[in-house]
């Protein structure tokens, strides 16, 4: 599905296949030249309202959850369950992307996008599954998102460099 939607609206991507990596340190090794920002990609929810969020962040970003919470106006964040990924996204942890979104159709899920990613030339992301990656023109990325109904809402400040 992931692909022939792709192909319908003619956004452009380059493919690199590998073996399945778990974290974004291990997509560092398996692609270290590929182009485009390397992004790390959360599912959270909130105990509270029970709200869905979507963080796709600068992958050399340690992430402030509480500075995170408060900002989106949350008591409280944690990571969405194994049945969240895989109902909402149609993916499976380890797995997590931001073309997930694609599996959204009843708009559960906000978009959230570090602010540092906004003018990125392309993104890294995997096609639903772990065992490749695929390089989107930023711009391709936006209109991507658009036309599902879920344009990113930027934010900053709920992060600091790793280190």
């Amino acid at each position: 599905m992931l692909y022939q939607y792709l192909a319908q609206y003619q956004i452009s991507y380059l493919r690199f296949e590998h073996p399945p990596v778990f974290t974004c340190e291990q997509a560092s090794l398996e692609l270290p030249h590929a182009p485009g920002a390397k992004i790390k990609n959360l599912l959270l929810s909130s105990p509270e309202t029970g709200r869905l969020y979507l963080l796709v962040a600068a992958q050399d970003k340690r992430i402030h959850f509480k500075k995170l919470a408060k900002l989106l106006g949350e008591k409280n964040l944690r990571f969405a369950s194994p049945e969240s990924l895989l109902g909402l996204l149609g993916v499976e942890k380890g797995a997590v992307t931001l073309l997930g979104i694609i599996n959204d159709s009843e708009e559960k899920v906000t978009l959230l996008m570090d602010s540092d990613l906004e003018k990125a030339v392309a993104l890294q992301c995997h096609p639903l599954v772990n065992s490749a990656t695929l390089v989107i023109p930023g711009q391709e990325i936006i209109r991507f998102l658009t036309l599902l109904n879920h344009p990113p809402m930027y934010i900053s400040d709920f992060a600091y460099p790793a280190g």
